[in-house]
């Protein structure tokens, strides 16, 4: 546990292992069951769901959570029919990535950073770490491919990057999408995530339960769109493939027409006329040959044929006519080779397909053979060689290139008599085919046209040493697997009584699927998303912060309410108190405002006026006061005090009021005279007890005198 983020509180082992297990099973759900879409070489989820629970789960309760996840994703794989590496390579990326994710989070200054409520939280969470866990990922991919291909794992040809690209932006977009979903029930504490649960959890699941499923609805569509254009051109491929190859065949069946209507003396420049007009027609009509059957070695070439076969043991030689060839090479008749006597060897192969050949009307044609050996020379030996034209419009081939050979029987010129002549013509499938297939550089369509038998019969894919001879296409393609293409068609093709195998595929890194339908509209949508996602978090910190602003204002409004509240009662005591004094006290009391007005007076006041208090309030003091005793005699401090002072008041009745004043100014904040407050004691009953006293005293002291 880092320094910074206090322990979690130990929970009992049942728990966290009900939490694993869950942990695991929505991680194996969601891998299995979100579908995935082709991005130019590998296949990805437009919103990397998956990534954001385990980085969640990360972030929340530490990298001990990652393992659950792993093995969900792990199980997900395996489940939907991904192979065992495939599931290890997606588990071990995952791993990397939430824990990449998780460290960056948890490992902080900030111990609050989990809150993601501040700007700078936010900015940690969406502009680093989210990014920062899909990098690894990035990286991850291209080291897993590294181990298979090393020159694929770079991200420089179109498919890689766009691939790479999608990935980055998938991974962080389902990190800032999801995680923050998830938290708002696994983040510890709960307190600043449980009021984000319906404004930020509840709006992404409804946005992410309605874009998923419209992805797949626009991948369904724009599959179809594309599996369609591939099937309509697929077809026209192979009807026009199927057309091409039949010019060939089209061209030796005229030869042979040509041969048997003009006999043993047809002229050597008919033939040659004949076969340079198809050789014109036809491309990748690469040389057209006439053979016929001599008798074995020791008899005169040109001598007629004998009345019977040969003995199995001697069989007949093959002598050529005549060749029309665009250019000689080596290449020029595979599988044959000419003696110094104009004689010809035939490849055990090709000759087995001229004995087929003879025993039939069609076509007999064969592959897998190339040239080993140039024609002798003209006239090598003293012996007659064969007429050889030669022309310069076609390009050269390389030896070795493998062949496509058709072989014809030529009618026997009487009836019952065997067959002894052929048509021998040698096709460059490759060219012949070059307007009906797409050119070897082509990114988005791949055809081949391969063959699986060297002499004729059809190979079984259970024979030892069966080889498929490409005969066109790109080199390489006759190793291409149907089931490795995102899409292929499969046609088989006759030429005579050989079959061909016709592979037209879409490869996996097609231009077309760089950024199909789905993926134009994904991935501006999910960045939306996690930019939404980004936009809630920051309202709903905002908010929250405003509220705890509002509770801590709120609180301190309570306090000072209480404090007010306790104030005003006190106050309402005190004003109680003051009143019963005011009201109770036997002394009359006044309060003068700064202009001279009577506004207030207690009962003792009204009473020593002999007046109610409306005949007293709000009058000019003026109204009732005589001008103070001068000439006081002390009666007034010895009854008020020393700031006492004697002072008259005229009564409404029309007596004399004197009373002892004791008066005290009242001031504001400011310091200003608010009001006058007068405290008046009656001296009437003290100054007549004084008088009466006094004149006792003179009375006692006018009978002594009158005594004495």
């Amino acid at each position: 546990m880092n320094a910074h983020h206090p322990a979690l509180p130990a929970q009992p082992l049942s728990r966290a292992v009900l939490r694993a297990v869950a942990l695991a099973l929505l991680c194996g759900l969601l891998q299995a069951l979100l579908p995935r879409y082709t991005l130019g070489a590998v296949a990805l989820a437009p919103l990397s769901v998956v990534l954001g629970v385990a980085v969640a789960a990360a972030m929340s309760r530490g990298r001990w959570t990652v393992p659950a996840a792993l093995a969900g994703v792990a199980l997900g794989d395996l489940a939907s029919g991904s192979g065992g590496h495939a599931a290890l390579v997606d588990a071990g990326m995952l791993g990397l990535q939430a824990m990449t994710a998780g460290w960056l989070m948890r490992h902080a200054p900030d111990p609050d950073l989990l809150q993601l409520d501040t700007a700078a939280r936010l900015r940690r969470f969406v502009l680093v770490a989210a990014p920062a866990a899909a990098a690894v990922g990035v990286l991850a991919a291209m080291l897993a491919q590294w181990g298979v291909d090393a020159a694929a794992a770079l991200p420089l040809a179109p498919p890689q990057l766009a691939g790479a690209v999608g990935r980055f932006i998938a991974d962080t977009a389902g990190v800032v999408v999801t995680a923050p979903v998830l938290l708002c029930w696994l983040a510890q504490p709960q307190a600043p995530w449980r009021p984000r649960r319906r404004p930020v959890a509840l709006p992404l699941v409804l946005l992410v339960l309605v874009m998923l499923p419209g992805f797949n609805q626009v991948a369904r569509r724009d599959e179809q769109r594309l599996q369609g254009a591939f099937d309509r051109d697929a077809t026209a491929r192979r009807l026009r493939i199927t057309q091409l190859l039949t010019d060939p065949v089209d061209a030796a069946v005229a030869l042979r027409g040509v041969i048997a209507a003009g006999g043993d003396g047809l002229p050597p420049g008919v033939f040659n006329a004949l076969a340079s007009g198809w050789t014109a027609r036809v491309p990748g009509l690469r040389s057209v040959a006439w053979l016929a059957q001599v008798p074995a070695a020791g008899m005169a070439v040109g001598a007629p044929a004998p009345a019977a076969a040969p003995a199995p043991s001697a069989p007949p030689d093959w002598q050529l006519r005549h060749l029309h060839a665009a250019q000689i090479m080596p290449s020029t008749l595979p599988g044959l080779q000419l003696t110094p006597d104009g004689r010809v060897l035939m490849a055990p192969a090709l000759r087995r397909a001229a004995d087929k050949a003879l025993a039939s009307d069609a076509a007999v044609a064969v592959t897998g053979l190339t040239g080993t050996a140039a024609p002798a020379a003209a006239g090598a030996s003293g012996t007659a060689s064969p007429a050889v034209a030669s022309g310069s419009t076609a390009a050269e081939r390389t030896p070795g290139n493998p062949a496509l050979l058709l072989l014809m029987s030529v009618p026997a010129p009487a009836p019952g008599a065997p067959r002894h002549q052929l048509v021998f013509a040698v096709v460059d499938a490759g060219q012949l085919l070059a307007s009906a297939l797409p050119s070897n550089d082509d990114p988005n369509l791949r055809a081949c046209l391969t063959n699986t038998n060297r002499d004729g019969n059809a190979a079984s894919a259970t024979q030892p040493n069966t080889t498929r001879h490409r005969l066109a296409g790109p080199p390489g393609c006759e190793n291409d697997a149907p089931g490795a293409a995102v899409r292929s068609q499969i046609g088989r093709i006759s030429v005579g009584e050989l079959r061909l195998d016709l592979l037209i595929s879409e490869p996996p890194t097609a231009d077309n699927r760089l950024f199909t339908a789905v993926w134009l509209l994904a991935l501006p949508a999910v960045a939306g998303a996690a930019m939404l996602s980004a936009l809630l978090l920051a309202l709903t910190g905002r908010l929250r912060r405003i509220e705890d602003r509002v509770q801590e204002r709120t609180t301190a409004l309570r306090a000072e309410i209480a404090e007010r509240s306790q104030a005003e009662a006190a106050l309402a005591v005190s004003e109680q108190r003051f009143r019963a004094i005011f009201e109770g006290v036997n002394i009359g009391v006044t309060v003068v405002d700064p202009a001279g007005r009577i506004v207030e007076v207690n009962p003792a006041f009204c009473h020593m006026m002999g007046c109610g208090a409306a005949d007293l309030l709000q009058r000019p003091l003026a109204d009732f006061q005589l001008p103070d005793v001068t000439g006081d005699d002390g009666t007034a401090v010895a009854m008020g005090g020393a700031e006492a002072r004697r002072q008259r008041y005229l009564t409404p009745d029309g007596r004399v009021l004197q009373v002892a004043a004791s008066l005290r100014t009242l001031h504001d904040a400011t310091g200003q005279p608010v009001a006058t407050v007068g405290a008046l004691q009656d001296l009437t009953q003290v100054l007549r007890l004084r008088e009466a006293e006094r004149e006792r005293e003179h009375a006692e002291t006018a009978s002594r005198t009158k005594s004495e």
